[in-house]
């Protein structure tokens, strides 16, 4: 099974690491994602983030205590600079644990890599 999801993201920079996003409640929309499914992210880029090298992104899924780290290093460079209202979307490749059941959020983070 896939799912889509639509993700208004906002770019916060903290030193020379851009953070993406408030959590992102996962059951928020139909249909929710089980144990098993891929998810599509389709990011749009709420406010102007200067995106022009390789960067990497952090997803976590939290459900009470449980956490799941996964990391993605992407290369965006062909859609640089992102500019505001632009949608880009990223297919996450991950299986969700059986573990988080349906009821978990997720955060999706952006960290900008090889700063110079």
């Amino acid at each position: 099974m896939t799912t889509s999801r639509d993700i208004p993201i906002f770019c916060y920079l903290n030193d020379t690491q851009y953070y993406y996003g408030v959590p992102f409640d996962m059951t928020s929309e139909p249909p929710v994602p089980t144990a098993g499914t891929n998810i599509t992210l389709n990011f749009t880029n709420e406010m102007w983030c200067d995106i022009d090298t390789e960067s990497r992104l952090d997803i976590l899924l939290v459900s009470g205590s449980i956490k799941y780290w996964y990391s993605h290093t992407i290369c965006i460079n062909n859609l640089c600079p992102i500019p505001t209202g632009k949608t880009f979307t990223i297919l996450v490749e991950f299986k969700i644990p059986e573990e988080l059941g349906t009821n978990f959020q997720f955060y999706p983070y952006l960290y900008k890599l090889n700063e110079n």
